[in-house]
């Protein structure tokens, strides 16, 4: 009998050191593998790799799929100069043509929705209905953040004459993005209204930027078990399979939780601090910087600016505002959901800036239809819901002015 029992648990020990193993050899792998061969194509494939062309950072002449969040093929298309339209624009406007260059981050572009669920298609869909005889286009340029906009509305964009450059502000890696080009030891500064390359740029003093931390009250870094179970990517995908859905999601990578910086790329949790550290106040000074000369160069080319901010799913949704407290051992009362917004709204206000801010009408919208405007997974983009809602604010907006 006792031979029997000391078998059994000699399988059962086998059997857990072997799922043990398993589990850790998928998580070792899948983070070693490159996105595309887990994905298929995504995003960062169908960017060039240095350089930007008249559309921006999107490689130019595809006409491709790639997989979204939900495991769906989509279309994805761009044309000869590398805007993510099937439509050709010339650079010349003939006079019955009233233009919209779209740009923005991969939110603009439309990280893994299909040609026609982008916010900037729809737009231009609806907008060509109107009976005013004049014929809409949307240009949907990649950017990558507000800086290098600069660069692209001199070299490109302005080019194309627009009548309105949509600017997509993300509340996250944009700021986040324009501090890092533009901080002291930045790759770039601002002079007048176009960019050089900055003398003191250090990418060794940089990366302490990458790496500041929470203020410790706000934050707790200890570990935990719980801690380990959010680091594990195959516990999501199991539950992903068998059609287990999370009505709370925080903003984490898809390849396992990590803990916060005060300058992350995803979450940008830094910047809704209610009493922020001296390199947040800094990164609000330099998007307010770069908005200024938006605002400079759309005047002298006659062209009208229209910010719009679009916001973090913990904005939109309080489950998962909740989880992210959760996740990365936050204490709330240190945060004000709210901040980000009101300092962009005020500097705006005070200088002319239209502002279209999208996070009331998305969060009234959740609340209301309890419909997910974000991808699965933690993903900080949104989906064809959330395109949806963007399209419609944005059209009601340009029409009521």
């Amino acid at each position: 009998m006792r031979e029997k029992i000391n078998k059994r648990i000699r399988f059962l020990g086998w059997v857990g050191f072997t799922l043990a193993m398993s589990v850790f050899l998928f998580e070792v792998v899948y983070r070693l593998l490159p996105n595309s061969l887990i994905n298929g194509l995504d995003y960062k494939d169908l960017c060039v790799e240095t350089g930007m062309n008249e559309g921006g950072f999107l490689i130019s002449d595809m006409d491709t799929t790639v997989i979204n969040s939900y495991g769906e093929k989509v279309r994805w298309i761009t044309n000869s100069k590398g805007f993510r339209n099937a439509r050709e624009f010339n650079r010349e406007k003939p006079s019955k043509i009233f233009r919209i260059l779209s740009l923005g981050d991969s939110f603009t572009v439309g990280y893994r929705v299909a040609q026609s669920e982008t916010f900037s298609f729809l737009l231009q869909q609806e907008l060509n209905t109107l009976q005013d005889s004049m014929d809409y286009e949307v240009i949907i340029g990649n950017i990558e953040n507000p800086v290098y906009g600069i660069k692209y509305l001199n070299k490109f964009g302005l080019a194309y004459n627009p009548d309105i450059i949509l600017l997509g502000l993300t509340l996250g890696n944009d700021l986040t993005q324009t501090y890092y080009s533009l901080c002291r030891n930045g790759k770039y500064r601002l002079v007048n209204e176009r960019l050089e390359e900055n003398p003191d740029y250090s990418k060794t003093k940089l990366t302490a930027i990458f790496e500041e931390k929470f203020p410790t009250a706000a934050c707790d870094y200890s570990f935990d078990f719980d801690d380990l179970l959010e680091k594990l990517v195959s516990i999501k995908l199991i539950k992903s399979s068998i059609g287990m859905k999370n009505e709370c999601e925080s903003i984490f990578s898809s390849r396992g939780k990590a803990f916060p910086y005060l300058h992350d790329l995803s979450h940008g949790l830094g910047l809704f601090l209610k009493s922020p550290p001296k390199s947040i106040e800094e990164t609000y000074e330099k998007i307010e910087q770069v908005l200024s000369v938006y605002q400079t160069i759309s005047r002298k080319n006659k062209a009208r600016l229209i910010v719009c901010l679009f916001p973090q799913r913990f904005q939109v949704n309080d489950c998962d505002w909740e989880k992210t407290i959760d996740h990365y051992d936050l204490d709330a009362d240190y945060f004000d959901l709210t901040i980000a917004n009101s300092r962009i709204a005020s500097f705006c206000n005070k200088n002319n800036i239209e502002l279209l801010d999208l996070t009331p009408l998305m969060k009234d919208d959740y609340d209301k239809n309890h419909r997910n405007l974000y991808l699965p997974m933690g993903d900080m983009h949104w989906n064809k819901n959330g395109h949806q809602i963007a399209y419609e604010v944005i059209y009601s907006y340009i029409t009521s002015k």
